[in-house]
């Protein structure tokens, strides 16, 4: 089996994220399902995204760490090395609700509470099985918290996703080896002492192809 690249890796998650939409069967918590490239700020908010449809899931890549000992996983005498990444994914959960902080994080009729849109995730995600990770891996949850907090008006939580990946060997074309191969060697053995009128006595020759 191939290795999953990082963009079959992301691909994966959205996808099982887009199963938590409510036009989806069966229905899950989420009106808007999006990527979002970067993180949520008070400056750099979400609202330009979500366009006030809540509750709302909305997935950003972190990024890409290599596992071991200088970037390499295992490495062998000749420099060939085997790199692993933990690619990390966040996923930022907002419900809007101005009535405060009860009806946000609870829930009311009609709209799924903060705690229980960010819990629908991490059954979605957590474990989930994508071809191609490292040694046979699966999806791991890293944390969930708090993020951006504007009461009466907006609650979004923050939940790091994992997953570890190898990356494939380069070809020859990709990373050729320098110089040009060695054909052959050929020449003579030469006597270090001349002989008595000066001449260079040749002891053998050899013409070697490989």
């Amino acid at each position: 089996m191939s290795n999953a690249t990082l963009d079959q890796v992301e691909d994966a998650l959205f996808t099982a994220l887009l199963a938590l939409r409510t036009v989806s069967t069966p229905a899950g918590p989420f009106v808007l399902v999006d990527r979002w490239a970067g993180e949520v700020t008070q400056d750099g908010g979400i609202d330009s995204t979500i366009l006030d449809k809540s509750p709302s899931a909305l997935l950003a890549f972190e990024e890409s760490v290599p596992e071991g000992v200088n970037g390499a996983q295992s490495e062998t005498g000749g420099h060939l090395i085997q790199v692993v990444e933990r690619h990390v994914f966040r996923v930022y959960v907002t419900v809007l609700d101005a009535r405060g902080d009860k009806q946000a994080l609870k829930g009311t009729v009609g709209q799924t509470g903060a705690l229980a849109c960010a819990h629908r995730v991490k059954t979605a995600l957590a474990g989930l099985v994508i071809p191609g990770l490292f040694d046979g891996d699966v999806v791991r949850l890293v944390g969930h918290r708090p993020w951006l907090i504007k009461r009466g008006a907006g609650y979004t939580h923050l939940l790091r996703f994992s997953a570890r990946a190898a990356l494939d060997e380069s070809t020859e074309d990709e990373n050729p080896t320098p110089g040009v191969p060695l054909g052959g060697v050929r020449g003579d053995v030469q006597d270090a002492t001349p002989d008595t009128d000066g001449a260079t006595v040749t002891l053998s020759t050899f013409d070697e192809r490989f």
